[in-house]
């Protein structure tokens, strides 16, 4: 896809998430478009908030952890 479409496409998807956006996995793909999307510091609030600390996902830990380096 051309840049300008990507950009649009991912700007829909993020606002309909951010409006229905209730539990781990929702907050796990809102993260990774933002991250797409190069919004780096909106992708860490939302990997932050789909981290569940009963059951930890190893790999939204490692990417967590990546981005804050």
């Amino acid at each position: 896809l051309p840049r300008d479409v990507m950009q649009y496409e991912v700007a829909i998807r993020l606002a309909k998430l951010s409006e229905t956006a209730a539990d781990g996995q929702a907050y796990l793909v809102e993260g990774g478009l933002e991250e797409l999307s190069g919004q780096v510091e909106a992708a860490k609030r939302s990997y932050q908030r789909a981290l569940d600390s009963n059951d930890p996902d190893p790999l939204l830990l490692w990417r967590a952890a990546e981005l804050r380096r």
